[in-house]
């Protein structure tokens, strides 16, 4: 008995993969008509796309108003939809009667918006797979509809098996051209947590055989905040990614005056988690120094801290970088001022010897959470300390600033007495006293902060002497 020939060439209707020259293929892709869109880059014509979030995420909500901006050739707000009004089949397979009444009831639809539900009393679960697709295939024939919504998987998965729903599905899309959009759940779900099709909460297949695959989580940067990201496009690509996802927030649309999603704008999805790093007590003083030291070194910033350069250095970089949430802002000059060295202000890190284009910058992320925890960490911390070496106490390093290099009365402990003056000094006494008070070396180069701190030090030696 011959064995029967997988994808043969002589019958390439039964094979599963199909060769042709690349020639042919690329003059095939640019004379095809471009799809139009149905959610903008999210859902084209033709496409089988997957919604995915978490429970009471608005993704129905979303669906629903969708459809119904699709029945009456409309657009949400802020989103494209190039498609003349036409029907649509919103298998609804998770709402109640009570429950839709309490959501929509005053709104207006179009008689194109065609809602499905599963007839409970002519259910026969053995055969509930063949019973849905014939139900979906006569309801294709009645309403000659091109577009459906299935809201949800998470309801389906109890009761079909998901090789057989997925084979029937993409079957009857190919042969009736259809535009299917699945809504879904996601799985194993942690708050602040970036989306990935990993999270979906689907078989693994769904997220191979989809064309398109978008989800919506929750944004913490308003209340009843969301954002829409998409993870796979096979038609123009992921136009909304990380670095610029679609914000919004749940709320009744002023135009249609459905509970649905409104437009507000773009962002970053690490801006709608309000991602902060986890601060110990450790990073807090390492933060800290910098914010009161902006032109202090690596290797000095360790010595207060009592830890190594390379602890420090990655504290830095993971804690002060620019924050990503505005990207129109532009971004600020780093400058050699100590004053801007504040929490949300640029400063940089100046390594001995260094030019001034061979500094290690640092940014301070604008970000309320991180200071909250430097608070929360250590109190003490945001009082005005001075930071000083381990072994020296910070009113040691204040009495030596009390100190001044120019002036003209002996303190009362000299032995010539108080309140005799000095003879009058030279000029180069006074430039070379000038010069100190800078912060300035006698060949006029500015002092690095060791040599600053140790002259500080040495004051206050003087001072204790006397």
């Amino acid at each position: 008995m011959m064995k029967p020939i997988i994808n043969s060439v002589t019958n390439p209707a039964a094979s599963l993969l199909i060769s042709r020259p690349m020639v042919t293929c690329l003059a095939d892709a640019v004379n095809a008509s471009k799809p139009k869109m149905l959610f903008s880059e999210f859902w084209h014509q033709g496409e089988l796309a997957v919604l995915f979030g978490n429970e009471n995420s608005g993704k129905a909500a979303l669906a629903v108003q969708l459809a119904d901006a699709i029945s009456t050739g409309s657009c949400i707000s802020g989103f494209t939809t190039e498609t003349e009004a036409q029907k649509v089949l919103y298998f609804d397979f998770d709402t109640g009667e009570r429950q839709l009444a309490s959501r929509y009831d005053g709104c207006n639809f179009s008689d194109n918006f065609i809602r499905v539900t599963i007839n409970r009393e002519h259910c026969e679960l053995r055969k509930f797979g063949e019973q849905l697709f014939a139900g979906i295939d006569a309801a294709l024939e009645e309403h000659g509809a091109k577009v459906i919504v299935v809201d949800s998987l998470s309801t389906l998965k109890y009761f079909v098996n998901d090789l057989y729903f997925f084979t029937r599905l993409l079957q009857l899309k190919k042969s009736k051209k259809l535009s299917i959009l699945l809504l879904a759940a996601t799985k194993n779900s942690t708050a602040g947590k970036p989306l990935a099709i990993k999270q979906l909460a689907a078989n693994k297949m769904l997220g191979g055989i989809a064309d398109s695959v978008f989800a919506m989580g929750p944004s913490k940067t308003r209340e009843n905040g969301s954002y829409l990201i998409h993870l796979k496009g096979k038609e123009m690509g992921t136009v909304y990614h990380q670095n610029r996802v679609v914000t919004g927030r749940n709320t009744v649309t002023p135009v249609t005056g459905l509970p649905g999603f409104e437009f507000t704008g773009y962002g970053t999805e690490h801006s709608q988690l309000m991602l902060t790093p986890p601060i110990g007590e450790l990073e807090a003083r390492i933060l800290e120094c910098k914010r009161k030291a902006p032109n202090a070194s690596l290797a000095e910033i360790a010595k207060w801290t009592g830890t190594n350069k390379m602890k420090v250095k990655r504290v830095l970089e993971r804690c002060c970088e620019g924050n990503p949430g505005n990207l129109n802002s532009e971004s600020e000059t780093l400058t050699s001022n100590p004053s801007r060295g504040e929490f949300g202000s640029p400063g940089h890190i100046s390594k001995p010897g260094a030019k001034d284009n061979q500094r290690t910058d640092f940014r301070i992320r604008g970000n309320d959470g991180l200071h909250n925890q430097l608070r929360a960490v250590s109190p003490g911390l945001s009082k005005g300390v001075t930071p000083v070496t381990p072994n020296l106490k910070p009113e040691t390093v204040n009495a030596g600033l009390t100190n001044s290099f120019t002036g003209d009365v002996k303190p009362s402990n000299h032995p010539s007495g108080p309140g005799v003056t000095k003879p009058e000094r030279t000029l180069e006494e006074k430039l070379a006293g000038l010069k100190a008070e800078m912060g300035l070396t006698p060949d006029g180069k500015e002092l690095t902060y060791s040599q600053q701190l140790k002259k500080r030090l040495a004051q206050a030696r003087m001072q204790r002497k006397k």
